[in-house]
């Protein structure tokens, strides 16, 4: 009858009589409310186990009156009965349906009228709630690790607004958009320009077509020759100077004398002209 007595007393109130996180808390808001048990209001409460450690420090009187002075007469008074401290005098459940409360105006309701909900206990009432913080707090975690894209791009600038970062005087920056296009005389320019490297192109190529070779007249027949010994008048030779050698490079005569190093060469490679 203690536990209809705190439900009774939440319905008419509004939200719970006695809020206490632990034991602990709970006794000292059961006291508060319904004064300090002693022999006066529960006889032989005092040899109760552990009764000096969880006893006030000092006595409370209770305030259930004042507290619920707001409640109907009759419904304070079966509150009082069903939340007396000594089991003994507590009133019994025939008795409460019995009580003046349930015999005056508004009468009870047909008890096949009352909404039906699912039966559940505290713990699991309790239990639920702890999971679906520890859901929504992942939730958060999830969110702030992984944040979601922008479903929006970013506003343009139009041509006719004025850009709001720019200062009096200033030219506003230009959009893409009105950027300038290739075209006109940019596109003459680049005509121009390719044309001047085309004909240039065409003079370096008909120069080094009409060139001598570098070692004669005509073909390559006089390749590798030294300077100063081919007969034709043509290219890097032709009737050059002689210089004089002697000692060491081959006999005293004009020119340079024989290449043995040419001739060596040739005997090596098996003629390579």
């Amino acid at each position: 009858m203690w536990s209809v007595g705190c439900i009774f007393a939440e319905l008419l109130h509004g939200k719970p009589i006695l809020p206490g996180q632990n034991d602990p808390e709970q006794l000292s808001e059961i006291f508060k409310l319904c004064g300090t048990p002693d022999e006066s209001n529960w006889p032989g409460v005092t040899k109760i186990p552990w009764y000096n450690n969880f006893k006030p420090p000092r006595p409370m009187k209770r305030r259930l009156k004042e507290v619920f002075k707001h409640f109907d007469h009759n419904a304070l008074d079966l509150l009082k009965k069903m939340l007396t401290l000594d089991p003994e005098n507590r009133i019994s459940a025939k008795d409460a349906l019995d009580a003046e409360y349930f015999w005056t105006e508004p009468l009870p309701c047909d008890p096949k009228s009352l909404p039906k909900y699912e039966s559940s206990h505290e713990f699991q009432t309790k239990k639920k709630r702890q999971q679906q913080r520890q859901q929504e707090e992942a939730a958060k975690r999830q969110k702030l690790s992984h944040p979601l894209p922008h479903t929006q791009f970013p506003p343009i600038q139009q041509p006719s607004q004025p850009h709001p970062h720019v200062r009096p005087g200033m030219k506003p920056p230009m959009h893409r958009s009105q950027l300038p296009m290739a075209g006109g005389p940019i596109i003459i320019l680049i005509e121009e320009a390719k044309g001047a490297v085309m004909a240039v192109a065409q003079i370096l190529l008909k120069a080094v077509r009409g060139a001598p070779p570098p070692y004669g007249g005509s073909g390559m027949s006089d390749a590798g020759a030294p300077r100063g010994t081919s007969s034709d008048a043509g290219g890097y030779g032709g009737s050059g100077p002689s210089y004089p050698q002697g000692g060491p490079y081959g006999a005293a005569g004009p020119g340079r004398g024989p290449n043995n190093m040419r001739n060596q060469r040739q005997q090596q490679y098996g003629g390579w002209q």
